[in-house]
């Protein structure tokens, strides 16, 4: 006989079907870098000052377990466009995003970063300050467990899909809003 009780082994995660119902947003922004990928000695400084426009555009939203990752992000960033002599050109969030969701977009792209510093920077390049910050693996594990908390059919799971999108859109935003500078080569 079955335990009514035991939970359902096959029920998917809200992590899941925020990964799924976000892809296609994800994807988006993930293009607006590919000029990045295509040459990136000759984009760092634009690359920087998207991730910049981006990540300050989130600073406003709420508490999360990215908060101080992203504050320590944003000094690095705002140090690296200083030695790249690159300018700037701020975005702004229309409003603040749920902290769930900043951090889904902050932690996941600290995962990415990695494999690109990896592909980028070879022995002896010096390293912008940006890379140098790991993926966070602990924050991230205690993502997920936040992320497995919420209720798949909650307002809760709907306003994180929405300002997860609404975030990925900010940082497609922030890479067009960037102009081409002389200094952004490494």
């Amino acid at each position: 006989m079955l335990d009514s009780s035991a939970p359902v082994k096959d029920q998917v995660s809200f992590r899941t079907i925020l990964r799924t119902k976000t892809r296609h947003a994800h994807d988006k922004a993930e293009l607006s870098f590919a000029r990045f990928r295509a040459d990136a000695k000759r984009n760092l400084g634009w690359f920087l000052a998207s991730q910049r426009a981006g990540l300050g555009a989130l600073r406003a939203s709420g508490i999360g377990v990215s908060t101080d990752l992203r504050a320590r992000l944003l000094i690095r960033l705002d140090a690296d466009l200083i030695v790249h002599n690159r300018p700037l050109i701020p975005v702004r969030a229309a409003q603040e995003l749920d902290p769930l969701a900043v951090d889904y977009i902050i932690l996941g792209s600290r995962l990415g970063t990695e494999v690109l510093r990896r592909q980028v920077f070879q022995s002896g390049d010096a390293i912008p300050l940006y890379f140098q910050t790991g993926p966070e693996p602990q924050l991230w594990r205690t993502l997920c467990d936040d992320l497995a908390l919420i209720d798949p059919g909650s307002a809760r799971a709907s306003a994180i899909l929405r300002d997860t999108r609404t975030a990925f859109d900010i940082f497609e935003h922030a890479a067009q809003a960037q102009v081409d500078h002389p200094g952004d080569h490494i």
